[in-house]
Order: C-alpha cells, then structure tokens, then sequence
C-alpha cells in the first residue's frame, strides 16, 4: 500500500472489491461507495453487528447520531442478565426538545405494525393505516388524577377518572370543548 496515506486503499479478491476507500468514503462490497460508509451484498446476509463484550449487567452496544450540535438521538440495545429474570430492551431515543421521534412509511398507503412476539398476525398488536388505528390486543387506559388538558382543534381525549372510575371524553370542535361521559359505573 506505500507510504502515501493520502492514496486510495482497495482491497479486492480475483472476481469482487471487497474494501475501497476512496475520496474519504468507505465501501465495503462496492467499488463506488455513494455515502460516508456503503455496505453492499447481493445476498441475504447484510448486517452491521455492533456487540458489547462487557461482562456487566447493563452491557449495550448503541448507535449514537450527532451534528455540530451534539448527540440528538440514539438507538441503543441493552442487556441484564446480572439479575433474574434476564432482560433486553431496544430503545430508540430522541434528545431533542422540540422534534421528538418520527416513525414515517415511505408511501402514502404503507401501514406501520407494532409486534410483541413473532412477526404473525396473532402477534400484531397496533396497525397505523393511512385512515385508521387499528388496536388489536385489549386497550388499557390508565387512570388519570384530574382530567387532561383540553385537546387541540380537532383532537379528542378518552380517561378514565380516578375518582369515579368513570370512562370520560373530551373533544375540542372549532375551538368549543365538549366533554361527555360514555361509561358511568
């Protein structure tokens, strides 16, 4: 490779690049890397693997994303098998103030699925659709001490009141704030 660092490095076999980094880009799998780091495969197996070898019981490996400004958000695998019953947790975390978390389907028609369990119909828990929320595990809804605030133009809230156990409901039409109660007990 010599001693000019400024050359390119590309490492190949006799039929593929298997590393090229060139122009400050990485390509791995790929002579032309499009990005900063470019994995390319044209089998089933790509994959990043980001493993913690520590022995300690909050061990995570994670994903760290940052601008001039600092760390803004984090996706973060965590395990604890220092205590029964063993635990794993996937956090995607936001450390923005203001933007919160987006979780966005590329098309217009693309529901987005929250499983527990295995990927299966029986294991779908919530589907957001472009016209509907669909719940398909029972709903609970946690008892508040006074009623929420009241909702935005055109947004509604559904509790269930502490003192009376009573199911409440609170919609705010064109600004006028209506509230109801659909389950007395």
């Amino acid at each position: 490779m010599g001693d000019d660092l400024a050359a390119d490095i590309v490492i190949t076999n006799a039929t593929a690049t298997k590393l090229d980094i060139t122009t400050g880009r990485i390509g791995v799998g790929t002579n032309n890397p499009l990005q900063r780091l470019h994995i390319s495969s044209d089998s089933n197996d790509n994959q990043i693997i980001l493993e913690s070898l520590m022995d300690h019981p909050n061990a995570s490996a994670q994903l760290e994303l940052q601008n001039l400004g600092g760390l803004f958000g984090q996706l973060k695998g965590y395990s604890n098998t220092a205590s029964p019953p063993a635990t794993s947790r996937l956090e995607l975390q936001s450390f923005s103030s203001s933007s919160g978390i987006f979780i966005q389907s590329a098309s217009s028609d693309g529901d987005i699925r929250f499983y527990i369990g295995l990927r299966n119909d029986t294991d779908e828990h919530i589907r957001i659709a472009t016209q509907s929320i669909s719940i398909k595990k029972p709903l609970s809804l946690v008892a508040q001490p006074s009623a929420p605030p009241d909702p935005d133009i055109g947004s509604a809230v559904l509790w269930v009141d502490l003192d009376t156990g009573n199911l409440r409901f609170k919609s705010n039409v064109g600004g006028s704030v209506l509230e109801a109660t659909p389950v007395e007990f």
